[in-house]
């Protein structure tokens, strides 16, 4: 009998479109967190591969030149050029270029991924009012208890009861069951939604990785901020004093 009531579940909607809406929102928002956690899963691993790339023999070389050059050619203490110190390092950082491009993108997407999280997707929008949509959901199926009954008997027949049937609920649901509000909890469950708001570590993860957008570009220049600090007549350009 249950089967039956089951098959007609879809025509009948007892509960209104409460549980198709707030199944959409729920599945909706789920999958945009779990596609941000996916990418910065994705964007962990990249970062690690990276960094266990090994200098190429020529970076090796030129990283010799530049830092050794200098004092046996009886210059002691004198910095590399900024131009030349980046182009030494562009020569160690040639696998990382490609990478340039596709990090952007990658950062762009994931801020995209967040802004929605943030707004539409947000999943603490969508969870906080779930007890009040269970309510009018409730609400629905009471307005129209008597014609969803009249329509299950008609499609499946009245119910027959065995001779082990349950014991029986008996007097209707009290006004305190059907009260879903967070009262209940009180200040309690308010602290504990302000400590772990996902909304905001969100929006903190979101703001690092659009930090972190132009990096791979600027790894020449940070690895040549001594070169960048130093008198620029009196560096060494790779073969002489500039």
């Amino acid at each position: 009998y249950l089967q039956c009531v089951t098959r007609h579940m879809e025509e009948l909607q007892p509960f209104g479109d409460v549980p198709k809406k707030l199944t959409t929102q729920i599945k909706r928002s789920f999958v945009a967190l779990r596609t941000f956690v996916q990418g910065l899963a994705t964007g962990r691993d990249v970062v690690r591969n990276v960094l266990k790339e090994n200098l190429s023999k020529t970076c090796v070389h030129e990283l010799m030149r530049m830092t050794h050059c200098p004092t046996c050619a009886g210059h002691l203490s004198v910095h590399p050029c900024l131009p030349y110190c980046r182009d030494v390092v562009n020569v160690c950082l040639a696998h990382h270029q490609p990478l340039i491009s596709h990090w952007m993108a990658y950062v762009d997407a994931m801020v995209d991924v967040g802004e929605r999280l943030e707004n539409p997707f947000n999943i603490e929008n969508v969870v906080q009012p779930v007890n009040y949509k269970v309510s009018d959901a409730i609400m629905n199926f009471q307005e129209a208890g008597h014609d969803i009954s009249n329509k299950v008997f008609e499609g499946c027949g009245p119910p027959r009861l065995g001779r082990n049937k349950r014991q029986a609920v008996t007097g209707e649901l009290s006004q305190e069951f059907l009260d879903f509000s967070n009262s209940r909890h009180g200040d309690e469950h308010g602290r504990e939604a302000e400590s772990i708001s996902v909304s905001r570590h969100i929006h903190e993860i979101k703001t690092k990785i659009k930090n972190s957008k132009d990096f791979w570009g600027e790894v020449p220049t940070l690895m040549c901020r001594d070169a960048m600090s130093h008198d620029s007549s009196n560096c060494w350009t790779g073969t002489k004093l500039g």
